[in-house]
């Protein structure tokens, strides 16, 4: 602005930017849908994109609340979400596995936000950031259906007596158009009609201390891939009491 005058003058510069690949660089690869409840595989991969070593680093996860971890290669040096990365060769990787389920509703999007910087005030801190990497995951409605049944020796029954063999029949079906790995299926049975020592499901694991039954990819193989429209069957033995006030 000119002195003793109301007129304004400006000047626009205009400068180039070129935006570089960040020198130690993070990623995280995994489901971007998941079922509700469902384990998921995430890698978290450290590249070092420099010509020279890289100095020590630290790898921090931020997780949803309602993330429930399984498993974790390496484990975690501090809080089950911090990790030290040693130095890097040029191009070198570290790359950190974690397995869990998010629990939540139909449709909700979560957020996992891993980052990577130098070490802060202690080797389990992060200092300044070198870079992050943001991955939403979708929670759907399972796509494995079920039918459940009860017989006894009579046939299909609402009701059952003192003294019968009822057999639980469970029908599962994947009603997606993709594969589903590493199914686990668990059954819980309670009240007091059941003879819970004599109860035999053939396949899986019973612990008659819980009264449960785990199906899962160990102990049934066919679990580990249910393919799109598979379907399968499960059958437990449930002898009845053969008296007493039960339900």
């Amino acid at each position: 602005k000119v002195a003793g005058s109301n007129a304004i003058f400006s000047k626009v510069v205009t400068t180039s930017t070129v935006l570089k690949t960040p020198q130690i660089a993070v990623h995280i690869d995994g489901p971007e849908t998941l079922s509700v409840g469902q384990n998921g595989t995430f890698v978290i991969t450290v590249k070092n994109n420099s010509a020279t070593t890289s100095l020590p680093s630290v790898l921090q996860l931020t997780l949803p609340n309602t993330f429930t971890m399984q498993s974790q290669e390496p484990k975690a040096d501090a809080k089950g979400v911090v990790w030290n990365i040693s130095p890097l060769a040029p191009g070198g990787i570290a790359t950190t596995t974690i397995i869990g389920s998010i629990a939540g509703t139909q449709g909700e999007t979560t957020v996992m936000k891993a980052l990577i910087g130098s070490e802060g005030n202690s080797k389990t801190s992060v200092g300044v950031v070198y870079s992050s990497h943001v991955m939403d995951v979708k929670l759907r409605k399972s796509p494995l259906n079920f039918v459940v049944t009860l017989e006894t020796e009579s046939g299909a029954a609402d009701k059952i007596r003192y003294g019968d063999r009822s057999v639980l029949t469970i029908t599962y079906v994947n009603t997606s158009n993709k594969a589903m790995n590493d199914v686990k299926l668990d059954l819980s049975i309670s009240g007091e009609a059941a003879l819970y020592k004599k109860i035999n499901p053939f396949e899986g694991d019973y612990d008659s201390i819980k009264q449960t039954i785990l199906w899962n990819s160990v102990n049934v193989p066919k679990l580990k891939s249910v393919g799109p429209l598979e379907s399968g069957v499960f059958r437990v033995s449930i002898p009845i009491v053969t008296s007493g006030s039960n339900s």
